[in-house]
């Protein structure tokens, strides 16, 4: 199965943005978030919400777009992997985690 990259990119912030100060404050993201899923009717400003906030979290971010067509577990779990993936790799680059596990000998 060949995977659109496009649903595994975090989109651009927009150049006009509404400012929403009440759910941005409502909408912390801090370093103790793991996961985080989003959900609400298309047109809700969900993409714009995280596209504005997760550069403030300073770390490194995987992302998942879904749509109806990621309803079947094999699909969704294909892109999910490639999502933690991408994490990973990226993590591996900033040197966070080795790239082999170091091994202590006696």
């Amino acid at each position: 199965m060949s995977l659109l990259q496009e649903k595994l990119k975090a989109p651009l912030l927009p150049l006009s943005v509404v400012a929403r100060p009440r759910l941005n404050d409502h909408f912390g993201l801090n370093e103790h978030v793991r996961l985080l899923m989003v959900q609400a009717p298309a047109g809700y400003g969900k993409t714009t919400l995280l596209a504005e906030r997760l550069p403030a979290l300073e770390q490194e971010t995987a992302w998942l777009s879904l749509d109806q067509r990621d309803n079947q577990p094999a699909r969704f779990l294909a892109y999910w992997q490639a999502a933690l993936n991408a994490l990973l790799d990226k993590k591996r680059r900033c040197h966070l985690w080795p790239k082999r596990p170091t091994v202590l000998s006696s």
